[in-house]
């Protein structure tokens, strides 16, 4: 399976969307509304089952954390100055770009790609992505945009509390740490609970795509190109060079080494529009993702063929 044909189903159910609603199939309460359901419930139920059956305490390996950690950091920094030097973005407008910088589609695009380059398995790297992504960036990135929304403004303290119990209501937080909890307490969730959640797991990505193509038809595509190719410059080239520069100073086995580049090669988050659009930038973060995807069958490629020339260490 090529890199392209794992991308066009994605593309292809952003194209479902756009049509139903450009021809009023669907309306837009009912886009909306899709939205809402993987906010509050989709997202938090894969997040969930991802987390409880994670093992945190075997198999890590910590140049591989501390590498990936550090690019998705080192690319929101990037996003947000450049949002804020160059293109003079407001703080709200930083925030969701950074948020797009650094957060890669590691379950949808980047364990697909692998797996199609690896004999051996790569679900630990996935497992790893996924620990750091729910733990680390997915938090910081949520605690930025409040910050820049809150509404509180008297003075620090009372500013930090608002964010901070903003920040605490988010759906996908309140699952964080149910996850955690339930993994670190030992709990044995019933098998029709595990059942239920995987079931509601397993419309994310559809009714996120879907969504997409739903709110670019109601919108104009290009109104920022500027702003989508800087975020899609930072996520698909700036993320693997950072990796690849930060792999000099904290090495990698050879299969690791590819694995963490596909990983933050891959365009952002499906979910992206949907936590754009609980913030007004909705037609922003669908055209971006749209754009974003559909350029990383080049960049992927072009990265994986550059890197197994220099490496020659990676069999296809």
């Amino acid at each position: 399976m090529s890199i392209i044909s794992i991308l066009l189903p994605i593309i292809i159910l952003i194209g479902i969307g756009y049509y139903t609603v450009h021809i009023g199939f669907f309306s837009k309460k009912f886009i909306n509304e899709c939205s809402v359901f993987v906010l509050y419930i989709a997202m938090p139920s894969i997040i969930v089952v991802n987390i409880i059956d994670m093992d945190f305490f075997s198999g890590l390996n910590t140049n591989y954390l501390t590498v990936y950690t550090l690019t998705g950091l080192t690319a929101m920094l990037f996003g947000m100055l450049g949002s804020r030097l160059i293109f003079k973005h407001s703080w709200g407008e930083t925030a969701v770009n950074s948020l797009g910088c650094g957060m890669p589609n590691s379950a949808f695009i980047g364990l697909p790609i692998a797996m199609q380059i690896f004999e051996s398995n790569v679900v630990e790297a996935f497992l790893m992505c996924i620990l750091i992504e729910n733990l680390i960036l997915i938090p910081l990135s949520l605690i930025f945009i409040e910050s820049t929304n809150v509404k509180t403004k008297v003075n620090a303290g009372k500013t930090a509390l608002a964010i901070l119990s903003k920040t605490m209501k988010s759906p996908i937080i309140i699952a964080i740490i149910v996850g955690v909890v339930i993994n670190l307490s030992g709990l044995t969730v019933p098998s029709y609970l595990v059942e239920t959640l995987d079931i509601l797991a397993n419309t994310s990505m559809g009714l996120a795509l879907f969504f997409i193509g739903g709110a670019l038809a109601r919108s104009k595509i290009m109104d920022d190109l500027s702003r989508t190719l800087f975020v899609s410059f930072i996520k698909l080239i700036a993320c693997p060079v950072i990796a690849i520069v930060l792999m000099l100073f904290l090495p990698l086995d050879g299969d690791l080494k590819l694995a963490i580049i596909i990983f933050t090669a891959a365009p952002m988050m499906s979910i992206y529009p949907v936590i754009g659009g609980k913030y007004g930038q909705q037609v922003f973060c669908a055209s971006t993702l749209l754009i974003t995807t559909v350029l990383s069958s080049i960049t992927i490629t072009t990265t994986i063929y550059f890197y197994t020339l220099y490496a020659g260490s990676v069999t296809f």
